[in-house]
């Protein structure tokens, strides 16, 4: 499969995860006490056995499936931005079409009038240092 074919399956699972999360997110909230992330940040033992009992037998099965879920999530949304992240770098690459400066004698594809605009000479100085670091 392809980068973008991985990034179409990561990125409609996110969004399926998501939707499921949020049904989960139902029962807890009905019973009148906050969510699983209220859950998941708590400290205290106390509160925690305060929020199992609020939350009563549906709403333990649903924050048990929740809690399952969101390791697929953290999965399906950690690859996708990581693919996203990397596929925006190549674009950069190739859609700025910058030749850096290695040595003298080497010219650049790019005008010397586009020289004259600080911010166009800041991304290009950026865009080379970062692709010779990362190649």
């Amino acid at each position: 499969m392809t980068r973008k074919d991985w990034m179409i399956v990561l990125g409609t699972a996110t969004v399926a995860l998501t939707v499921v999360g949020v049904l989960l997110e139902r029962p807890m909230e009905h019973a009148g006490a906050p969510g699983i992330l209220a859950f998941e940040f708590t400290a205290a033992k106390v509160r925690v056995s305060q929020l199992l009992a609020e939350w009563g037998p549906a709403g333990r099965h649903a924050a048990r499936a929740s809690l399952i879920v969101d390791y697929a999530y953290m999965v399906s949304y950690g690859g996708f931005f990581t693919l996203a992240g990397l596929a925006t770098r190549d674009y950069i690459r190739n859609f700025t079409s910058v030749r850096c400066h290695t040595g003298p004698g080497i010219v650049s594809p790019i005008s010397s009038e586009q020289f004259s605009d600080p911010m166009f000479s800041f991304l290009r100085k950026a865009i080379c240092s970062f692709t010779f670091q990362w190649v």
